[in-house]
């Protein structure tokens, strides 16, 4: 309400461009979780492959290649968390002609053709309370009692008392 054309035209325009770039996003995401995920199969990660291969081929061709820097379609998606993530599903060359013009292509990378993520899964155990505590940092972000425990075989109390005692961590 109270936008003039011109005004309403471009909000819509960046409305459908962030829905599809939401669409890319999301498919992407969708691979590199299943890539990481040990149980995943191949039959899944080949039709999110394909999905994400339509989605992106669709999104280039109506709005050009993803590269931040060469495209001012994407600039208002800068702040996307995952924008990292989309700027990484291309390759950029560059290529100069002889009279200095610098001309920029863009390609798929590996992602859309083979696995890229090996998947790993968390340890299960821990040979003492330092290593639990890296353990239990690198895989759930945060220095959980009960993973401790889990990893050092002991109960949930103890572990938590032996992190606080140990100035791994402390009662809030």
């Amino acid at each position: 309400p109270g936008m003039d054309a011109k005004a309403k035209t471009a909000a819509e325009r960046k409305t459908a461009i962030f829905r599809q770039w939401a669409k890319l996003r999301e498919s992407a995401v969708a691979l590199v979780k299943l890539e990481a995920n040990p149980t995943a199969d191949e039959g899944e990660m080949q039709a999110a492959r394909l999905m994400l291969n339509q989605v992106y081929d669709r999104t280039v061709e109506k709005y050009g290649a993803l590269s931040k820097r060469r495209n001012n379609n994407y600039r208002f998606l800068d702040d996307d968390p995952e924008a990292a993530l989309l700027a990484a599903l291309e390759d950029e060359e560059r290529s100069t002609d002889k009279d200095g013009k610098v001309t920029y292509t863009y390609a798929k990378t590996d992602i859309f053709r083979r696995r890229l993520i090996e998947p790993q899964e968390a340890p299960t155990t821990a040979a003492n309370l330092e290593e639990a505590v890296s353990i239990s940092m690198a895989w759930e972000g945060t220095v959980n009692p009960q993973y401790a425990a889990d990893l050092l075989g002991t109960d949930a109390g103890l572990a938590r008392q032996q992190l606080i005692e140990g100035g791994h961590a402390f009662e809030d």
